[in-house]
């Protein structure tokens, strides 16, 4: 006789308080096959491994995700510095775009003439 989805998830419910003869007493039906079926259930353990790529598979989409916008170049330049010349750095004119993305104008820098100069491995700011 086969056990009943009722049986199995009273076995797997109460298979810790108590004995498999004491189940078997309550369910009317034989000690070995509810130490069949306890065993069954103890070999079906989900290998470590799942785990891991249950970790890793939702990483892994937004790494590739990303490295495919930035390989397209979807979206601006949000970089707080561009390269003016050689040794020298500017403040991005769009840096506000991060910030005012929905609205028609975005707010300027007053700054528009800030440099920075790399010098001797030190960075000077020169206003204009």
């Amino acid at each position: 006789m086969a056990l009943t989805n009722k049986q199995k998830d009273w076995i797997l419910k109460n298979s810790g308080k108590y004995s498999s003869k004491r189940i078997a007493d309550e369910l009317n039906i034989s000690e070995d096959l509810i130490k069949e079926f306890l065993n069954i259930q103890k070999k079906k353990k989900t290998p470590f491994y799942f785990y891991l790529i249950l970790i890793f598979l939702p990483i892994l989409f937004f790494v590739l995700l990303e490295l495919g916008l930035r390989l397209f170049g979807y979206g601006f330049n949000y970089e707080q510095w561009e390269v003016a010349a050689e040794g020298k750095l500017m403040l991005n004119q769009e840096i506000a775009k991060r910030y005012f993305y929905e609205t028609t104008t975005i707010p300027m820098s007053d700054y528009l003439g800030m440099v920075l100069i790399m010098s001797n491995g030190k960075l000077r700011l020169k206003v204009n």
